[in-house]
């Protein structure tokens, strides 16, 4: 699979910053079909659906209670059967904290 990504999330007090590189290899017939980041239950717009071979941005979040633990999920699909995803959380506790997934 060809597919490469890194996603950084990043919570500022309710502030939450989402950037995204996702990626294929130009080279190939793979093309990214779908990716969703989802920030609390808030599906972001990530502007990568119907098939495309790259997918830079950002996108912004209000947490409305950022003292509670918000999740953080993602799922990449492509042409290929393979799925790529995964969760963590931005912790309520802490006034400023991230979450980074990456292929490497």
């Amino acid at each position: 699979m060809s597919l490469q990504y890194a996603i950084k999330v990043s919570k500022d007090h309710a502030n939450v910053t989402a950037t995204w590189d996702v990626s294929v290899d130009m080279s190939n017939a793979e093309i990214i079909w779908a990716f969703t980041l989802t920030v609390n239950g808030k599906t972001l717009n990530t502007q990568c659906s119907g098939g495309t071979k790259v997918c830079k941005a950002a996108d912004y979040a209000t947490l409305a209670h950022p003292d509670v633990d918000a999740l953080v999920s993602f799922v990449i699909t492509t042409n290929r059967p393979d799925v790529r995803n995964a969760s963590d959380v931005l912790r309520g506790a802490q006034a400023y904290d991230d979450v980074e997934f990456s292929s490497n």
